[in-house]
């Protein structure tokens, strides 16, 4: 039955309910296999596949123009329409909301704790609105809320488990937010020409690869966490729709190794290890386990090699 699930959390006790102000009671499992399989794909991406291993020059003065791009859905492919406008009258910096956010989360009741972070992810993204330097920040908190709408129809009856999980990847995905908040990160690939040239400054070495490659050696470990084969197999492909995302708003993303990386992810896409899993949950079925460890495992080559190919990832690879 459609949204059994989320009609079920509606009924939890403490707190109410598990979640209230995700898009996940919109979704059948139907509809989360479409929505991974409408924005996964390298072929979405038609300059990435005319180039792939074609040898194109890196672009060193290329410029991704993202202005355009809500800063709700920035790190989440999508297809987008118009821009919400921020809060003007808030009186935090985004940093300082995060901070109040983590610190507010600890007297808050374990059955509200889902709901405090949600919600107060709305505030720290009208704070930050379109700011340039403030971009890696609203991602990591954008895709936090797009893995919870994506799993949460199918994660499961565990609800303490449940529970647990979601306060604590969103925890960390607030940590990781202010990380990228306080080093002041201004990524190259998402700065306009229409920016003031003050954003300059916080320019450093760090390229969307690297954040690309960091968060999805995070989202891997945590998605070892989900109590059923669906949810895992959810997060493993959903993973790489936003390596594609990421490496395609990279400055050298005609370089050799991000071409390679791309031909991976676009072959992987075109094998039962990857279109086995999804194909079970679109048919109510569950995935067996030996399905998700081999999609896992596939994964990890193609970060493994990422780190390999592409120079200064993670502090591996050629400099």
């Amino acid at each position: 039955m459609k949204n059994l699930i989320s009609k079920i959390f509606l009924s939890i006790a403490v707190g109410g309910m598990l979640v209230s102000n995700t898009y996940a009671d919109q979704l059948s499992k139907q509809e989360v296999v479409a929505e991974i399989n409408r924005s996964a794909s390298v072929e979405n991406y038609p300059s990435i596949v005319q180039n792939l291993n074609q040898g194109v020059p890196v672009e060193t003065q290329y410029f991704v123009d993202q202005t355009g791009v809500p800063y709700d859905l920035e790190g989440v492919p999508s297809n987008f329409t118009t821009s919400p406008q921020p809060n003007v009258f808030v009186g935090y910096s985004t940093a300082e909301m995060i901070k109040v956010t983590l610190e507010e989360a600890q007297l808050v009741i374990d059955g509200e704790r889902l709901n405090h972070y949600l919600d107060s992810m709305e505030f720290v993204k009208e704070i930050s609105g379109n700011n340039g330097t403030e971009v890696l920040a609203r991602t990591v908190l954008n895709r936090a809320k797009d893995i919870i709408d994506l799993t949460l129809p199918i994660v499961g009856y565990n609800y303490d488990m449940l529970r647990g999980f979601y306060n604590l990847f969103l925890k960390e995905s607030y940590v990781l937010s202010a990380a990228y908040l306080n080093n002041r990160i201004g990524i190259q690939g998402y700065l306009s020409s229409s920016f003031n040239t003050s954003v300059s400054e916080y320019i450093e070495t760090y390229s969307m690869a690297d954040f690309s490659f960091q968060y999805a050696q995070m989202l891997l470990k945590y998605s070892q966490s989900l109590t059923t084969e669906s949810s895992q197999a959810i997060i493993l492909s959903r993973l790489l729709s936003y390596i594609v995302w990421d490496l395609n708003l990279d400055l050298r993303r005609r370089s050799p190794g991000i071409l390679q990386t791309l031909s991976d992810i676009y072959r992987l896409q075109r094998t039962q290890v990857y279109r086995a899993p999804l194909m079970n949950i679109e048919n109510d079925l569950e995935p067996t386990q030996a399905q998700v460890a081999r999609l896992r495992s596939r994964i990890q080559m193609i970060l493994d090699r990422m780190a390999q190919r592409i120079p200064g990832i993670a502090g591996l690879g050629n400099r």
